[in-house]
């Protein structure tokens, strides 16, 4: 139900503290919420923190809002780290992940 949602939602919330600097969500996270679902309560605390939403399913664009960016499953190693540079960068945060192909870091 919605409550126990919320109820979820929250406790995820008070889990990324303050040191989170990027969200990957799957939109079918385990439960009732939807990935996102809890992006939007992460950014209802944090709201310029980037967020990836992933998902095998086409979803409507005006519910992927910014500052998310959408990676659809399957993806490439290649294209996480596209999508996670993607999301730093609109966000004004220096990226994690080499811009080159090279994968040791990950």
């Amino acid at each position: 139900d919605a409550q126990e949602s919320r109820g979820l939602g929250d406790v995820y919330k008070r889990q990324l503290g303050s040191d989170c600097s990027l969200i990957v969500a799957d939109h079918g996270v385990p439960g009732s919420i939807k990935g996102m679902e809890f992006i939007s309560m992460a950014h209802e605390r944090w709201p310029r923190l980037p967020a990836i939403l992933t998902s095998d399913y086409q979803l409507d664009p005006s519910q992927v809002t910014p500052p998310v960016t959408y990676l659809f499953k399957p993806w490439s190693i290649d294209e996480l780290a596209e999508a996670i540079n993607q999301a730093l960068s609109s966000a004004s945060v220096p990226p994690a992940l080499p811009a080159s192909s090279d994968h040791n870091a990950l």
